[in-house]
């Protein structure tokens, strides 16, 4: 087969699944243009525990936001990675913490509630502002990721992070059609510096 044929063909392949995607596929690039972020990363140094701040910041995905609004919970995860850094071999993952919170509406007080549910122990938040549960809903303190008892005085390490949006609501349309639209957005990794642990610093 001439190579002409096979690229008529594969561009007619493209140009079918554009169409059938249809706005959708417009819906998904805009939000992974826009996307979300992982910022003001910043690892803290206690007397036992190193600890990790940061936020997610960027737009709530449109379909995500209308689900909230009709009473559908959202959740928002923050992935939290301890790696010991090597110079001469592959780096080693010492350790991995879920963080999650959901986000409900009530459409009849019209009030947003965040609850941990997975790693946090902060307790519920209500707020009548969407600014404000989006904020709690975003930001990242976790004052003991991980105990120095764990860990080399001498040895290097970084954290990573990682967070996602996700709404409630599922759709199996989605998950056969993944150029279709959905609630969901994920953020790309965000690394530290490289640090060594001394307590007390």
């Amino acid at each position: 087969m001439r190579p002409s044929i096979v690229r008529g063909r594969a561009w007619r392949w493209v140009l079918v699944a554009f169409l059938f995607a249809g706005p959708g596929s417009a819906a998904v690039l805009s939000a992974h243009a826009a996307g979300i972020r992982i910022a003001d990363l910043m690892v803290t140094n206690s007397e036992e525990s190193l600890g990790v701040h940061a936020v997610l910041l960027g737009p709530i995905p449109p379909q995500m936001l209308e689900a909230l609004e009709t009473g559908i919970p959202a959740t928002v995860r923050f992935t939290v990675e301890l790696w010991q850094y090597s110079r001469f071999w592959f780096d080693r993952l010492v350790g991995t913490k879920l963080i999650e919170r959901t986000v409900t509406y009530d459409v009849l007080t019209k009030e947003y509630r965040v609850t941990a549910v997975k790693g946090d122990e902060r307790p519920p938040q209500v707020t009548k502002t969407l600014n404000e549960a989006q904020r709690a809903l975003t930001m990242l303190r976790e004052p003991r990721l991980v105990p120095f008892t764990t860990l080399k005085p001498d040895e290097l390490y970084y954290v990573r992070v990682r967070g996602e949006m996700q709404s409630a609501q599922d759709s199996s349309i989605v998950r056969f059609l993944p150029f279709v639209s959905s609630g969901r957005d994920e953020s790309s990794w965000e690394r530290s510096p490289l640090l060594t642990i001394r307590r007390g610093q």
